[in-house]
């Protein structure tokens, strides 16, 4: 699966702005796949708890309750403000 990082997420695993991880074939659960990440790059763990997540262009909206696959694209979208 791939992980798409912006902004700070991006900062936190150093400058790295997609990482892929693999699945089981049954797929993962959103946390799962977080814990994943944060494994990969501990800094991530204080920047995810404030991020929307989207799912393959989506935003998930079910509070990351849809088994996520290889295959799909989550995006780790931090708070943002511009104009």
């Amino acid at each position: 699966m791939k992980v798409l990082l912006f902004a700070g997420a991006r900062d936190a695993a150093a400058g790295r702005g997609s990482v892929e991880i693999p699945l089981p074939g049954e797929g993962a659960m959103l946390g799962e796949v977080l814990e994943e990440l944060v494994r990969g790059h501990p800094p991530l763990r204080r920047v995810l708890a404030s991020c929307r997540f989207a799912l393959n262009g989506a935003y998930l909206e079910d509070g990351g309750t849809r088994r996520l696959h290889n295959g799909d694209e989550l995006a780790v979208l931090p708070p943002y403000s511009g104009g």
